[in-house]
């Protein structure tokens, strides 16, 4: 888990996030969207099998998603800290990420644009990866509350194309990051093929440990352990300068 400062900034916004998100409710084969805006309340009631009604019901998914990251951190802060659990509460954010990644790039990028020819067995929210430990790495960034995309398209500043492994998305801060996942070290090849992918995010100003995550395994083993603690230590930078803490 995060410092007590950050960890207070990701309670405060995900509880606003929360609050200000539709209300979902599923009852027998209708969903009904309950939103509340400028002081008014709307109702809207959908079909359980139509559109509308499976967009609702992928609100109603990120809700629950959100209030177990809420419960999670909000039992670690009664556990770890003295004071009351935050309450809900929009922090401003005093400085934007320095090579553009925010919320509204995140929802621009395109998820799997690098199709597999063949698709594999590894399946997990309807996304194919290439190995099971990504497909493992993907239910971890889920349990730990961040969205992701797997191999989206970017160019960088210098015209390099590049397919990271996951863009992940931290909300609350209004940023993302890059997770990298170099698991062949031991062979020459890759590892020159990295090298040269690396140069090219670090030359366009991406910092490693802040804007992306260079996770190197050198026999495709993964500890997994290590793993999250890295992607904790990447959300806490990205939202300590997010919102100016020390």
């Amino acid at each position: 888990m995060n410092s007590k400062s950050v960890m207070s900034i990701r309670i405060s916004n995900l509880k606003w996030s929360r609050k200000t998100k539709p209300q979902v409710y599923v009852r027998n084969e209708t969903v009904d969207v309950v939103i509340k805006a400028n002081g008014g309340v709307s109702r809207r009631h959908f079909s359980i099998h139509s559109a509308n009604g499976k967009k609702a019901l992928s609100i109603l998914e990120q809700n629950n998603m959100i209030d177990r990251q809420i419960d999670a951190m909000s039992r670690y802060w009664t556990e770890n800290y003295s004071g009351l659990v935050p309450s809900a509460f929009k922090n401003p954010i005093v400085k934007k990420s320095l090579v553009g990644m925010d919320n509204d790039f995140f929802k621009s990028t395109r998820q799997e644009c690098n199709q597999l020819e063949t698709k594999t067995s590894y399946v997990y929210l309807g996304i194919h990866f290439r190995s099971k430990n990504e497909l493992i790495i993907a239910e971890l960034l889920t349990e730990m509350g961040l969205k992701f995309k797997y191999e989206p398209r970017l160019v960088l500043p210098d015209g390099t194309e590049v397919y990271p492994d996951f863009l992940i998305n931290i909300e609350e801060a209004d940023r993302c990051f890059i997770l990298e996942m170099q698991g062949m070290m031991n062979d020459m090849n890759y590892a020159v093929r990295a090298a040269q992918k690396e140069s090219h995010y670090i030359s366009s100003g991406f910092r490693d440990g802040k804007d992306i995550l260079f996770f190197k395994a050198g026999n495709g083993s993964i500890d997994f352990d290590v793993l999250r603690t890295l992607i904790e230590a990447v959300v806490e930078a990205n939202i300590k300068e997010a919102f100016g803490l020390s």
